[in-house]
């Protein structure tokens, strides 16, 4: 999938800079990825390419209660498309410190879960990746510069 100049979506292979955080299921239908926004910040989206439907889905809030804007960003897909997780960070203008969440979403109940994001997360969300493991039962994150990481349970994954 690459982008053309009027922000539509073409089907076709790409190394776009915008889906350099994309992530694919097993079965290849199923991709996450986040794109920056027109106001410069990022929002995830799922894409499903079906052989007679291809669908386009945005995840995510574009405010948080205080209406600060979030990025939505580092998305991460089970290899069955259960399950979606990214991060959620609102800078704080006046603090200088980010507030991030993990949220966690369960595509087949269609229920959602929020966690506080570990604090070396929450100094540089844009270097830490990740990956279900164990059947969804748990995600692990791990920074792409040092060989920090660390677990997190998967919330939703009692309901499957």
């Amino acid at each position: 999938m690459s982008w053309q100049l009027d922000g539509k979506e073409t089907i076709n292979a790409s190394a776009n800079p915008d889906l350099s955080n994309s992530e694919l299921d097993n079965s290849g239908v199923h991709i996450v990825y986040d794109k920056q926004e027109g106001d410069g910040f990022k929002k995830v989206y799922g894409y499903e390419s079906g052989r007679l439907l291809t669908t386009t889905s945005k995840y995510g809030l574009d405010t948080d209660n205080d209406g600060l804007l979030i990025h939505s960003q580092q998305p991460v897909i089970s290899s069955d498309a259960r399950f979606i997780a990214y991060l959620e960070v609102s800078p704080d203008s006046v603090s200088f410190e980010n507030s991030c969440q993990v949220h966690f979403y369960d595509r087949v109940s269609e229920k959602f879960e929020r966690q506080s994001c570990p604090d070396p997360v929450i100094k540089n969300p844009t270097d830490w990746k990740a990956e279900f493991i164990n059947n969804a039962q748990e995600i692990q994150w791990y920074n792409i510069l040092t060989t920090e990481k660390f677990i997190l349970r998967n919330p939703l994954s009692i309901h499957k």
